[in-house]
């Protein structure tokens, strides 16, 4: 059981820090949202606001200025270009990927972490069903004697030597 007042004898809790502002992201609710826990995260300074819909109390965190962009490294482009050109199925199963642009469609054969040097090249990226890309970036042993996926572990072994030859 939590109790508000320390034990006879013992001396009284010490004051916490505050958190610094960069820690603090998450919103706090007052009333019965969330589970009936009534918060999200926890969070120290708070300002308080009313809600357009409900009337209730919102606490809010203050919003942080800091705002980091990720830097363009161009495979959004190779990736729309080779969609474009080999069209929206897989290139294992040959099933129809679907409409629009999904990154999950594109996988690296090697990976980008062994060779970042071939992040850009149209050779080392083909095109897989979600499923097919957790397939191979998960169970390669399982399926490196399939015979739907012998030409990849055959193009992966030649971008291997191409890259152990520079």
């Amino acid at each position: 059981m939590l109790r508000p007042d320390p034990k006879k004898g013992m001396p009284p809790k010490k004051a916490k820090k505050p958190i610094k502002r960069t820690a603090i992201k998450k919103k706090y609710v007052k009333g019965n949202n969330n589970n009936g826990k009534g918060y999200i995260g926890s969070v120290k300074k708070l300002t308080k606001k009313q809600s357009k819909s409900s009337g209730e109390d919102i606490f809010s965190a203050p919003k942080t200025s800091i705002v980091r962009r990720r830097k363009s490294t161009g495979e959004a482009k190779i990736f729309r270009r080779i969609l474009e050109e080999r069209g929206p199925y897989s290139q294992i199963s040959g099933q129809y990927l679907g409409e629009g642009f999904n990154p999950w469609w594109f996988s690296h054969i090697v990976p980008k972490s062994i060779a970042p040097e071939l992040r850009l090249d149209e050779r080392n990226i083909i095109l897989k069903t979600p499923d097919e890309h957790i397939l191979y970036e998960n169970h390669k042993h399982k399926i490196r004697h399939l015979p739907e996926w012998e030409w990849v572990f055959e193009l992966e072994e030649q971008l291997k030597i191409e890259i152990n030859t520079r």
